[in-house]
């Protein structure tokens, strides 16, 4: 089947064309051109400069060195003649715009949400079909749907053993506030050890575009700084940090559906004493004792941690259950 995808991040991208393309055999596309916008089919966002990003490939030239996107742009005039079989919005500002392109183009497409955020309940009403990593839609919505964990290159992502045990990561970009405080506060109190924060924005710069990137830094590190005051849905780069062994620094309060705070998320999943550091039921004290005790017995923790993301994280089990779903789209 050919398969349309409303493109606006790259590792959610990468690991659709993955599940879909590579596994389960469809060929997907993404639009290409600013008329997708001006004319109502596109709606993630008014912001000029975005709206050239993602729909002229012009961030940080992504979309032009990466291969898995190559030849896969779609302008809008040539959208009848693709004939998809299915389009894709994922995120619901282009559920109506999508519907729109459905029926103003006269297609037979079937409409699938993808998603991997927690988004409102009202934002995706009416859809018929879900397909989601996020825990908050799979609950609120009755419709045919299907609960997946976004793929992600576990190849790359894997435990490395001349790694080093005191240095703790940052991936969240414009990190400030009580967040940032915090993780400064640890550097203070543990001088041996070293704090790199990464992201866009912030003190030792970003850490890349490319999974290949993050992985990098991650299996290269200790522990992964992941205190966030916002829900996220998934969280690509705490499911990374799992599958590399490293323990999570991570603040479990906020990891809920931020709109109900009813609905743990799909990171929490992975949660417990020997997986994470958290930093809203400890002391600081025993947030500073508790890392200086896993660092200590380091690999048995790393071991843990692995263990446990391999126990709930079954990509081969998964695309097979999106095949069949997929198979039966209303």
């Amino acid at each position: 089947m050919k398969i349309l995808i409303d493109y606006h991040h790259f590792h959610k991208y990468l690991g659709l064309y993955h599940l879909l393309e590579e596994t389960l055999g469809h060929e997907i596309y993404y639009p290409f051109g600013e008329d997708w916008a001006t004319s109502g089919y596109w709606n993630y966002s008014d912001n000029p400069d975005l709206i050239l990003s993602l729909l002229r490939n012009t961030f940080k030239n992504t979309l032009d060195i990466h291969p898995v996107l190559q030849n896969r742009q779609v302008r809008l005039e040539d959208v009848k003649e693709y004939g998809f079989d299915i389009i894709v919005p994922t995120v619901p500002h282009n559920l109506k715009p999508f519907r729109k392109l459905i029926s103003d183009f006269g297609l037979s497409s079937k409409l699938l949400f993808v998603s991997g955020n927690n988004f409102p309940k009202d934002t995706l009403v009416g859809i018929e079909n879900l397909l989601t990593a996020a825990t908050g839609p799979w609950f609120q919505h009755d419709c045919h749907k299907c609960f997946f964990h976004q793929w992600f290159d576990t190849e790359l992502f894997k435990p490395q053993e001349d790694c080093d045990t005191k240095l703790i990561i940052n991936l969240q970009h414009f990190i400030g506030g009580k967040e940032l405080e915090l993780l400064l506060k640890i550097e203070e109190s543990l001088p041996d050890w070293t704090v790199k924060i990464h992201g866009c924005g912030n003190r030792d710069g970003s850490n890349g575009h490319f999974p290949e990137q993050a992985a990098s830094l991650i299996r290269g590190a200790g522990f992964l700084y992941h205190v966030k005051r916002a829900d996220e849905g998934y969280g690509f780069n705490g499911h990374y940090s799992l599958a590399c062994g490293k323990p999570l620094i991570i603040g479990t309060s906020t990891m809920s559906d931020v709109w109900t705070q009813k609905i743990p998320n799909t990171l929490s999943s992975k949660f417990d004493e020997n997986t994470i550091v958290d930093v809203d039921t400890l002391s600081f004290q025993e947030v500073v004792d508790k890392l200086v005790m896993m660092e200590q017995s380091y690999r048995k923790y790393s071991k843990l941690v692995y263990e446990k993301f391999v126990e709930k994280v079954d990509f081969i089990k998964e695309s097979e259950n999106v095949k069949i779903f997929m198979e039966n789209l209303v």
